[in-house]
């Protein structure tokens, strides 16, 4: 079942993470974290962290890009598990799927530099996860949907902070910098969520109308939490333009494909 997924699957990623494009959004999204990061905290961040972020980011949306052509809920239910097995050290066969093989092997090499805490606690949150993804497509309440849609960015932000080295975690101003990612992670996550509405419910991989009320919501959820980060004053206007700026892209890039 695994290998007749990842067939189906493997040339829906391959034009994406095998352009220049791909590379760039990326390293573009790694850079952005770090700045925030460095800024809040008055820690330069490592080459290595960032590098760390940049595989991270690649390998979640390969990951991300496989569950969205899987349309059983069950084959998709044993999708993730084998993912959360392969994680755990357990040798999983991904058949001929060139990119997800490269994705996995990325994140086992990641964890490998991590303790045995923050390792538990990674693979715990890949679990949350998981299963607010499911939620977010079975979920008919358009409320709770953003309400999801929020909760699974957060736990999403909370996945990079465990590759931030132990100085950053003892500074003064660690709440603080706890506290933006999460915002941001919820931000962005409904800030996708919106770009994606219409092609999502045209796929069947949410059951809430792309409507303008549905819509609404979305955009309250992204200026509520953005305005906590501003409210906060933690980033200057430099790192916010650059967000923005990052945002602007992945608008047209939708809108390219979606043409």
């Amino acid at each position: 079942m695994i290998e007749r997924i990842n067939n189906d699957c493997e040339s829906s990623t391959k034009i994406k993470v095998d352009s220049d494009e791909f590379t760039k959004d990326y390293e573009s999204g790694a850079q952005v974290l770090a700045s925030i990061a460095e800024e809040i905290s008055g820690i330069p961040i490592p080459k290595k962290t960032l590098e760390d972020w940049r595989t991270l980011l690649a390998s979640v949306r390969i990951v991300d890009d496989r569950l969205d052509h899987i349309y059983d809920n069950q084959e998709r239910s044993k999708f993730e598990e084998n993912m959360i097995r392969l994680l755990k050290g357990e040798n999983i066969n991904l058949s001929n799927d060139t990119y997800l093989k490269k994705a996995s092997q990325d994140v086992i090499k990641l964890l490998s530099t991590l303790d045995d805490n923050q390792k538990k606690y990674f693979i715990n949150s890949i679990s949350n996860f998981f299963e607010i993804t499911e939620k977010i497509k079975i979920e008919d309440d358009e409320k709770e949907y953003v309400k999801l849609t929020r909760l699974e960015g957060q736990i999403a932000s909370r996945v990079f902070i465990s590759f931030l080295p132990e100085e950053f975690k003892q500074s003064n101003n660690y709440q603080k910098l706890l506290h933006a990612m999460t915002r941001l992670g919820r931000m962005g996550n409904s800030f996708d969520n919106l770009i994606d509405f219409k092609s999502d419910y045209a796929e069947n991989q949410i059951k809430i109308k792309p409507n303008i009320l549905n819509r609404a919501l979305l955009l309250g959820a992204i200026l509520t939490d953005g305005a906590s980060i501003l409210k906060d004053g933690v980033l200057s206007r430099n790192t916010v333009k650059d967000t923005l700026l990052l945002a602007g892209k992945h608008i047209k890039s939708a809108v390219k494909k979606s043409n």
